[in-house]
């Protein structure tokens, strides 16, 4: 890694300086470079080949499949972004931090996110409790982790694995999205 920093993801898709409307800048110098993309709760993503950067600015556009992105292997198992009907996307789903989008089995993330909502705000612990606020069960980044109940995390996580992964074309609950970053 040569260099990395903070930045904001915007609802577009966008990704902007910590001051909302900036280009992100880097210090690297003048070169080509793999350019990546970590998001805290979805799997990163970065390009297929080197990226000339300039100081002119260049634009490397992840929600566009012609952007080719990097894959452990070619296998149908291994896909960096998700199709979704605006273009590409990250994997959402990543709320425990090991690179992977988990729905059932070990150290899965829908479990996670039960914990986050059950835990000390909510003073009754139902699974329905709303939790507001930036945290990383909250996977369609709306503000709010829901467990059960409307417009719940889980249900990403579930589409995801189940529907939207092309690698798991009979639809099993315990496949793993994994990261696609060397």
């Amino acid at each position: 890694m040569v260099d990395s920093r903070p930045a904001l993801v915007q609802r577009d898709g966008d990704i902007v300086e910590i001051d909302g409307t900036s280009a992100v800048a880097f210090s690297a110098v003048q070169g080509s470079y793999y350019v990546s993309v970590k998001h805290r709760n979805h799997l990163g993503v970065m390009t297929a080949s080197a990226v000339p950067l300039s100081v002119t600015g260049t634009s490397v556009d992840f929600r566009t499949s012609a952007t080719g992105t990097y894959r452990v292997t070619t296998s149908a198992i291994n896909q960096s972004q998700v199709t979704v009907a605006q273009g590409v996307a990250l994997w959402g789903g990543n709320v425990v931090y090991d690179k992977s989008v988990i729905y059932q089995g070990t150290t899965n993330d829908v479990s996670a996110i039960a914990n986050q909502v059950k835990g000390p705000l909510n003073l009754t612990g139902a699974a329905n409790y709303i939790l507001n606020g930036y945290y990383t069960g909250d996977v369609n980044l709306d503000g709010r982790t829901i467990y059960q109940g409307n417009s719940n995390d889980v249900n990403y996580i579930y589409l995801n694995v189940t529907k939207n992964h092309p690698g798991n074309a009979t639809g099993q609950n315990f496949f793993v999205i994994k990261e696609q970053l060397p």
